[in-house]
C-alpha cells in the first residue's frame, strides 16, 4: 500500500502504526523500503467497553481504541525500539502525551517529531503552553530542542 502511495504523490508521506504491531522491526524495514518519510508510533490499543445496564459492548464493532495517558510507556517502548532498529528513519512519536516532560522523554526514546491527540482534545490550548515549557526547559539546560531526540541511546544528558 505505502509504495502505491508512493508512486502516486512525492507529498510527505508518514505511515501510522499501532503500538501494537507485531515484528515491529520487519515492519519498519517495509515501511521505509517503501518509501514512506517517516512512521508515526504510538496509535491507539484496542480496547472494550460495556454498557452495564443492556450487557453489550458500547461500540457497535465491539472494540475502539483506548488512548491518553495510560498507553504512554507502551508508546515510549515502541519508540525506544524503532529508534534502535531503524536509526535513520525519521520517527513521530505518539501516545499519551500530555506536558512538554512527556514531549522530552518521546524524543529523548528517540522520535523526531511527536503527535498530541487526546490531551488537545480536552485542552485545545495545550500546544502552546507545552511549546513554551519547553523552550523553559532548553534554556535551563542549554540545549537545542533538536538535540534531545535520541539522546537515551547515546548515554544522557550527562556524556
Amino acid at each position: 500500500m505505502v509504495l502505491r502511495i508512493r508512486k502516486a504523490s512525492q507529498h510527505f508521506l508518514a505511515v501510522k502504526i499501532s503500538i501494537e504491531t507485531p515484528l515491529l522491526p520487519q515492519m519498519l524495514d517495509i515501511i521505509a523500503g517503501e518509501g514512506a518519510d517517516a512512521v508515526c508510533i504510538g496509535n491507539t490499543l484496542r480496547g472494550l467497553s460495556i454498557n452495564i445496564e443492556t450487557g453489550l459492548p458500547h461500540f457497535k464493532k465491539i472494540f475502539a481504541g483506548y488512548s491518553g495517558p495510560a498507553i504512554k510507556p507502551l508508546a515510549l517502548r515502541a519508540v525506544w525500539e524503532a529508534r534502535k532498529h531503524a536509526p535513520h528513519l525519521p520517527i513521530i512519536g505518539c501516545g499519551g502525551i500530555s506536558d512538554e516532560k512527556d514531549v522530552i522523554e518521546f524524543l529523548m526514546a528517540g522520535a523526531n517529531a511527536v503527535e498530541i491527540g487526546t490531551t488537545h482534545f480536552i485542552n485545545p490550548m495545550v500546544i502552546p503552553r507545552i511549546q513554551s515549557q519547553l523552550m523553559d526547559y532548553c534554556l535551563e539546560k542549554h540545549i537545542a530542542l533538536s538535540s534531545l531526540t535520541n539522546i537515551a541511546h547515546k548515554g544522557g544528558l550527562c556524556s
